[in-house]
């Protein structure tokens, strides 16, 4: 019988680190979001791992702070930062290991038309909280 509790026990601490992971890891998406609204560049690249990486349709492989910067520099000036971001997977695939995959979309800067598109995103968990590892918008 007391395997049985150990066994149970075990399942319910998982299942509390699943929860927490996924409600920290929505609240980063929307800390994401209010950062694209609102323009602000830092914020976004500070939200990526040191050597994090995005992987996006026409664009050259963005690796590091310094990339990344540049890259969402690039958006806002062609204002096409994300409009929209809805997740509907996120997938604990360790305590410090998550991935999430959703819907996206954004406002075309040179045809003025709203772009539909997917993402994936790699998320680590540091001392610091969670972190974007690999970012893929297809």
């Amino acid at each position: 019988m007391a395997d049985s509790h150990t066994v149970l026990d075990c399942l319910s601490r998982s299942l509390q680190i699943v929860d927490k992971a996924h409600e920290q890891i929505t609240e980063r998406g929307k800390e994401m979001m209010e950062y694209m609204e609102g323009g602000n560049i830092e914020g976004l690249v500070e939200m990526y791992d040191k050597e994090a990486e995005i992987l996006s349709s026409n664009v050259p492989i963005c690796r590091g702070h310094d990339s990344l910067t540049i890259y969402y520099e690039t958006l806002k000036k062609f204002n096409e930062f994300m409009k929209t971001r809805h997740p509907y997977e996120i997938h604990t695939l360790s305590p410090f290991l998550a991935m999430e995959r959703g819907h996206c979309s954004w406002v075309s800067g040179g045809a003025k038309e709203i772009v539909k598109s997917r993402y994936f995103v790699l998320w680590i968990r540091r001392e610091s909280g969670w972190m974007i590892m690999q970012d893929c918008r297809i």
